[in-house]
């Protein structure tokens, strides 16, 4: 059987929005779905979480998808570079290497905290050398107004250094779990892996 492992954002939650309504279009499709509510959700650091998708990314294979959204798929990514395991394929959503400031700046309140915690997420460097996404059967969806996530770098890191496919999709923001109820274009997505034998 095949598996999709879907991991949420900073501060997110795997069990609503468009994580719900993705689960039960992959359930749809004859796919076993994992969506883990990731270690301190709402201060994010890089071991816990990688530690928690080792843990539930037992016998990884060619039937194993990962699906992240914004910092989860840095984490994915993170699991990757560590573990050198084999999966049939990847969709990042919102993925990041660095932020807007605009990230910060949003709430001055937090603006301090904000930077504390992403700061590590930024500084320490993924070796995209050591990573390997199965060709043609890796994606990365941007929307060109998202407030934190510059687009063009980061799409070009996620081409460029990883072979993903880029997606940039017209005023869908952040895609945030709590706002965002569907992302028609990971059904798209799901066609075309399914079509790749």
């Amino acid at each position: 059987m095949k598996t999709f492992i879907i991991i949420h954002g900073w501060d997110g939650d795997s069990r609503i929005g468009w994580f719900k309504w993705l689960k039960i279009e992959l359930e749809k499709r004859g796919y076993k779905v994992l969506t883990p509510q990731l270690p301190n959700h709402g201060e994010p650091q890089i071991k816990p979480w990688v530690d928690k998708i080792f843990e539930i990314s037992k016998n990884t294979d060619e039937n194993t998808y990962f699906l992240g959204h914004s910092i989860g798929c840095q984490a994915i990514l993170r699991y990757l570079e560590k573990y050198n395991v084999k999966i049939g394929g990847a969709i990042f959503v919102a993925g990041w290497f660095d932020l807007k400031e605009e990230t910060f700046m949003e709430d001055p309140k937090t603006e301090k905290e904000a930077r504390r915690i992403a700061k590590p997420w930024i500084t320490n460097k993924i070796n995209t050398a050591k990573i390997r996404l199965p060709k043609g059967k890796s994606f990365a969806i941007f929307s060109d107004n998202d407030k934190f996530v510059d687009e063009k770098p980061n799409s070009k890191i996620f081409k460029d250094k990883l072979g993903c496919q880029i997606i940039i999709e017209h005023d869908k923001k952040h895609y945030e779990e709590s706002k965002t109820r569907e992302i028609p274009v990971i059904l798209d997505i799901l066609d075309r892996l399914e079509e790749i034998k």
